[in-house]
C-alpha cells in the first residue's frame, strides 16, 4: 500500500476500500508495481530499525523477492478472497495460488510464507476456515485482518 498512501485515507472503510483502493488496484497493480512498492516499504521500515515485518495480500512472490533482496525477513501472505481479483477469479484458484506460494517459500532464511484470508468482510467463515486448514496443513501463520469497531483495520 505504501504507493496508494494517503489515498481517501480519511474515509470509512467500506468507502475506502470499494470506492477508492480497489478500483486503484484494479488499474495499477501488477508484480512489478508490488515489488517496486515492497523495495520501497522495505527502504524505509530499515530506515526505522525494522528487522521483520508482515505482509498478507497480492503477488506474494514479488513481496517476498523484494524483502530479500533488502535483507529483511518477513511473514509473508498470498492473499485470499471470496470474490474475483487480478490475482484470482474463484477461491479455488486463490488456495491454489497460495498452496503454490507456501510450497516455494516454506523453509526459506527469511521468508515465512502464511495463509492470508483477507478478512471477515471479504472471506466467508468457510473460507477463513479453509485457510486455517491449508496453515495447519503445512505448518505456517494465518494472517488476517480484523476490523475494529471504530471501521479502521488491525492485521
Amino acid at each position: 500500500m505504501v504507493y496508494f498512501r494517503g489515498l481517501a485515507d480519511d474515509l470509512p472503510l467500506k468507502v475506502w476500500l470499494e470506492d477508492n483502493i480497489w478500483p486503484a488496484e484494479d488499474k495499477w497493480l501488477s508484480p512489478e508495481f508490488v515489488g517496486d512498492a515492497v523495495e520501497l516499504a522495505c527502504i524505509e521500515m530499515i530506515k526505522a530499525g525494522t528487522t521483520l515485518y508482515s505482509d498478507m495480500y497480492f503477488y506474494g512472490d514479488a513481496v517476498a523477492r523484494s524483502t530479500k533482496k533488502t535483507g529483511l525477513r518477513a511473514v509473508i501472505g498470498a492473499g485470499i478472497l471470496d470474490f474475483p481479483s487480478k490475482t484470482a477469479k474463484t477461491a479455488d484458484e486463490y488456495f491454489s495460488n497460495a498452496e503454490a506460494f507456501i510450497r516455494t517459500w516454506i523453509g526459506d532464511e527469511l521468508i515465512v510464507p502464511c495463509t492470508a484470508p483477507h478478512a471477515p468482510y471479504t472471506c466467508s467463515p468457510e473460507t477463513i476456515k479453509r485457510a486455517k486448514d491449508l496453515s495447519s496443513k503445512y505448518r505456517v501463520p494465518m494472517s488476517c485482518i480484523f476490523p475494529r469497531p471504530n471501521g479502521k483495520s488491525t492485521g
